[in-house]
């Protein structure tokens, strides 16, 4: 039997979803408190905040559908720390290149109880999020038909984040090809997640498929 990959271990323990318009409220009332006060905050006070913030927005989001859950994190973490650059959070998607303050998230992230996912499931939302966004902006309509263990699969044939930045959008649209290749020879063969990673291992015997092991 295959195991759907993008399972979360203690997702079931996360009660309860807070809207975004309630974490907007207690935003917009810290904001008012320190006009009130009299104090300007700083540049690393407003980073610290952010870094609560997305902290606490991705908590509330964890134990949704698996693949609505993953894709929505990861927009969120583009968004915030990548200024909505889907292809920057691709290119720069391995912990040396992150943003500072997305540094400190996953920090928190690693020093969280059980119930929050791993590093690991971050970088992959982030990833995932960057591909279908990437997928449909350049025709390849295929990978967003996919089942999402079969889109997990995917994400890290033809690895893009060592690319030299003046290659970088050469590099990507010739990866996606090659992806949207793969998509459509496992949507047109209706294979599993089994033999999806057998065929991907046989077009990609040097690395064959990515592991989805956890980052330290």
């Amino acid at each position: 039997m295959d195991v759907d990959l993008g399972h979360v271990p203690g997702q079931s323990n996360l009660d309860g979803v807070i809207s975004g318009e309630i974490l907007k409220e207690g935003t917009d009332s810290a904001e008012e408190q320190s006009v009130e006060s009299g104090h300007t905050e700083t540049s690393e006070g407003a980073e610290n905040r952010l870094v609560e913030s997305a902290y606490e927005h991705l908590k509330t989001i964890f134990r949704q559908n698996v693949h609505e859950a993953m894709v929505e994190a990861g927009r969120y973490i583009i968004d915030n720390f990548y200024g909505g650059d889907h292809k920057a959070a691709l290119a720069k998607n391995k912990t040396k290149d992150d943003p500072q303050n997305l540094k400190d998230l996953i920090d928190k992230i690693r020093k969280a109880p059980d119930g929050v996912p791993s590093v690991g499931w971050l970088y992959n939302a982030v990833n995932l999020a960057a591909h279908e966004q990437l997928c449909s902006q350049y025709a390849f309509q295929t990978f967003g038909m996919l089942g999402h263990s079969h889109k997990l699969l995917l994400l890290h044939v033809s690895k893009l984040n060592s690319v030299p930045a003046d290659q970088f959008d050469t590099a990507l649209q010739s990866a996606l090809q090659e992806k949207e290749r793969l998509a459509r020879h496992a949507y047109q063969n209706a294979l599993s997640v089994r033999d999806f990673k057998n065929y991907i291992r046989e077009q990609h015997p040097a690395k064959g498929p990515y592991r989805f092991a956890s980052r330290k």
